[in-house]
């Protein structure tokens, strides 16, 4: 996700996707979980869903931020007050040691969440670096020399664990006061220097990738995991004011073919690669699907918590223009695309704490009515107006829950959630925003696999804070006994 909020739809709150009650009980050992961190004695029962069908569970993973431990570091300084506070400062050298401490795979509560996929996001350039701003190549050298060791420690884990990568900008590749996002041509020579590291690589033993050459080489013996999964750009549909890299500039992205056009904007002047944000987008989808011969999937979208609905010239949308200038389905298209309902999950926990259920708030939240006119709903129902059916997959490849509302639903004052709200719409991230499409729309494509946005952190989105499991930790642990 780039740094800053998640980015709300263009219509702002989506009615339909808040939830006013929770959802059904997790499991029992949940629940007792629960109770024990808070008094149970006397608080009033959650109105339990409908109980659905069986089904299938879809698969879980978790964005791994470990690596920025290794490359960045927390410093405390004074401001002209004498008032002190921190800052986040990058290093000239990388840090092994605090990678290692922090990794997930290592971490020691790691095996009890059965999850065998970690997703990260390093800059599009990584292994061909393009920053033109002072200090940015060097310091994109030791994120790469950090991503080597990271994909060593995943090799060295216990089971298999794929690794995804979904792509971001490189906030250091500035021209004129911009971030630029690159032409098709600086791109694929990024992506063919990539793939060729950490992809088609050179082999290791057990079917690993040969560390590029460094000049830190990582302190452990054997290759690194190789990438198979390939987000080719993650959320290209977003832009926010939140200000990134050594320039310090905010995040709009101008294309580096034409800098009055943004990569966010889909009322394109005309609809090429070199003027068009979505239109790049999709070229960058069909440049990677073509280079990478062995990838197991390439994600299409990867939208924001818009869905890729913004509104472009006339009846399209960023959505329909990408899709446009993709391969048909049936003739080579996508097979898996990737939206991040950030927006879903804040609503239900929204909802949630209202005292009078307000009109947006659907009175049976987990009904099919209710699952499609959430986010993801929308971008399924879209996926199959574009010809996209069933046998599509549907990828939820960023999201979280959260203690404090991070969309504004209570300006000024943004309202909290208790730990115990936070773990409930885990429960329903789960079990029911994920039967949003294809589950409870027949016809529509299916929900496989859902990413958790962040693991180890010292804030309370992630599932391990300040060293211990939070509470909803144990409702993804506890995901397969949860329906």
């Amino acid at each position: 996700m780039p740094i800053g909020l998640p980015r709300r739809g263009p219509q702002g709150l989506v009615p339909s996707s808040l939830l006013r009650r929770a959802v059904r009980p997790v499991s029992a050992l949940v629940a007792l979980i629960i109770c024990a961190a808070f008094v149970c004695v006397g608080t009033p029962a959650l109105a339990a869903s409908p109980q659905p069908a069986a089904r299938n569970t879809p698969a879980v993973g978790v964005q791994d931020s470990s690596v920025n431990d290794c490359y960045q570091y927390q410093a405390t300084v004074k401001d002209k007050n004498g008032k002190s506070h921190k800052v986040t400062r990058n290093r000239t050298s990388p840090d092994f040691t605090a990678l290692k401490n922090r990794i997930t795979v290592l971490n020691k509560y790691w095996a009890k969440l059965n999850v065998h996929t970690l997703r990260y996001s390093p800059e599009w350039d990584l292994a061909d670096s393009q920053s033109t701003v002072a200090d940015g190549t060097a310091m994109l050298k030791v994120k790469q020399a950090c991503f080597d060791y990271w994909l060593a420690l995943v090799a060295q884990a216990p089971g298999h664990v794929d690794v995804e990568i979904a792509f971001k900008p490189d906030y250091n590749d500035v021209r004129n006061g911009e971030i630029l996002v690159p032409d098709l041509r600086h791109y694929t020579a990024a992506i063919h220097a990539f793939l060729a590291d950490y992809t088609d690589c050179t082999p290791a033993p057990k079917n690993t990738c040969a560390p590029p050459a460094t000049q830190w080489p990582y302190p452990v013996s054997g290759g690194m995991a190789p990438v198979r999964i390939i987000a080719p750009w993650g959320e290209p549909d977003f832009a926010g004011k939140t200000k990134a890299g050594l320039a310090n500039l905010a995040q709009i992205f101008h294309l580096q073919s034409d800098t009055k056009a943004t990569f966010d904007d889909a009322k394109c002047t005309s609809e090429t690669a070199a003027t068009c944000g979505p239109v790049l987008a999709a070229a960058m989808w069909s440049t990677v699907a073509a280079a990478c011969q062995s990838c197991s999937t390439v994600i299409a979208g990867d939208f924001s918590s818009a869905a890729g609905l913004e509104a472009g010239n006339a009846k399209s949308t960023y959505l329909s223009i990408y899709a446009r200038h993709l391969p048909k389905p049936g003739h080579g298209a996508p097979a898996v695309w990737a939206v991040h309902p950030y927006s879903d999950t804040s609503d239900f926990e929204w909802c949630h704490i209202q005292k009078k259920r307000p009109a947006a708030c659907p009175a049976a939240p987990t009904s099919a009515k209710a699952l499609a006119a959430t986010k993801v709903g929308h971008f399924a129902s879209a996926l199959h107006n574009l010809k996209y059916g069933s046998h599509s997959q549907i990828w939820l490849d960023e999201v979280s829950t959260y203690t404090v509302d991070m969309f504004k639903h209570g300006k000024p004052k943004p309202p909290t959630y208790s730990q115990k709200l936070q773990a409930q719409a885990t429960g329903y991230l789960i079990n029911d925003l994920s039967r949003a499409g294809g589950a409870t729309a027949p016809g529509e494509p299916v929900v496989t696999r859902i990413y958790y946005f962040r693991y180890d952190e010292d804030q309370p989105v992630a599932l391990i804070v300040k060293g211990k499991p939070a509470l909803l930790f144990h409702v993804i642990a506890n995901r397969h006994n949860s329906h």
